[in-house]
């Protein structure tokens, strides 16, 4: 019996799901010992404790939560967009200082004699170019802002709804070594019951 009890605190596997209780059975932090509501409870069943919703938020060296394949995914996706919006950014910038040497061109030469107005409608035709560049180039800025936000709201979905966290590992190791001393204790006062 004591070699069973013993092998569930080895059993335990370093994933906590958070759980909420009730208002009226809110007990200490493990942390700070304030009243909360928030329970970690062992995926294996074997452990649980109270602790804060303040201690799970972006703090290593308690917790860090495992998010699903699916949040990397976005994660990473969101990077590459994020690349993709400044490479658009950059192209927007030097295009938009193309146009405006353009329109001074342009409009300098508005008085000009009718061999410079042939050059000035040839130059026309190029702008009317880099306008239609500016509108694709505005519209694939459009669709990839667009993406890029829903991947944005996708990722703060998960982060927001997180409820998985593995502890760091001295603090599952203590909570492993908590739990074979409470065992060795339950044994103890059985054999002092029976005897």
């Amino acid at each position: 019996h004591y070699t069973h009890d013993s092998n569930k605190a080895r059993e335990m596997i370093n994933e906590y799901v958070k759980r909420k209780v009730g208002p009226r059975d809110s007990q200490p932090c493990t942390i700070c010992s304030k009243l909360t509501a928030t329970v970690l409870f062992n995926s294996s069943g074997h452990d649980w404790f109270y602790c804060c919703d303040l201690h799970l938020q972006d703090n290593p060296q308690f917790v860090t939560p495992i998010y699903p394949k699916e949040y990397s995914n976005a994660l990473e996706k969101l990077k590459v967009l994020k690349q993709q919006l400044d490479h658009q950014e950059q192209i927007a910038k030097s295009s938009g200082n193309w146009d405006s040497w353009v329109s001074k061109f342009l409009s300098r030469n508005d008085n000009k004699s009718k061999e410079n107005v042939e050059e000035v409608e040839g130059s026309s035709e190029k702008q009317a170019d880099a306008k239609e560049t500016n509108d694709t180039q505005e519209r694939l800025h459009a669709s990839i802002q667009q993406e890029y936000d829903t991947n944005l709201d996708l990722v703060t979905k998960y982060q927001n709804n997180q409820r998985k966290f593995s502890l760091n590992k001295v603090m599952f190791e203590g909570r492993i070594e908590r739990k074979k001393r409470q065992q060795i204790l339950k044994q103890q006062k059985l054999k002092e019951q029976e005897s």
